[in-house]
């Protein structure tokens, strides 16, 4: 009952019966459908909760859970859903290593970068990676540090993504 209201747009119906319905039995569908209206109401941390219940599911409905749950969770968690790693590529240049698991492609990355200088002092770059990282794959950016960093400053090197957008 409480789908068919969903769909009716009987939002405030559809809200109670579906969170009855999970009382009773929590099924993935009710907690997606429960995500639909929070988003639609702009209650975008309450979705987040109930699309995470769904998005660890292997069928459909947990993949569009999960590209809900990223649409919605990306800006604010980006870390949690790209992964980065610096090291050099084969011609010896500084690079940062993007992988993107999600299903979705993510561009606008922003990717602090840290290491400590000759005196010890944290020296920290933000870079605003140009280009997407398709979904599923992984991409090599330059970080433009080759011949600047001494192999022991290299060694200090951390980095960290902390914004991320899905490309539409």
């Amino acid at each position: 009952r409480g789908k068919v209201k969903e769909q009716l747009n009987l939002t405030s119906q559809a809200q109670s019966d579906l969170e009855r319905s999970i009382k009773l039995l929590p099924t993935a569908d009710a907690y997606n459908s429960l995500g639909n209206l929070a988003t639609k109401a702009g209650r975008l941390a309450e979705a987040k909760d109930y699309y995470a219940k769904v998005a660890n599911n292997q069928s459909e409905l947990g993949k569009q859970a999960y590209r809900a749950l990223l649409d919605l969770d990306l800006k604010d968690n980006p870390a949690k859903y790209v992964n980065v790693r610096i090291g050099q590529n084969s011609q010896g240049e500084i690079v940062a290593q993007i992988t993107n698991p999600t299903p979705q492609n993510i561009h606008q990355i922003t990717l602090i970068v840290q290491y400590k200088d000759a005196t010890g002092r944290t020296q920290q770059i933000k870079h605003n990676l140009k280009g997407t990282v398709t979904a599923g794959k992984q991409h090599l950016f330059d970080l433009g540090l080759t011949g600047k960093l001494t192999p022991e400053q290299f060694k200090t090197l951390q980095a960290g993504i902390t914004g991320a957008q899905v490309a539409r």
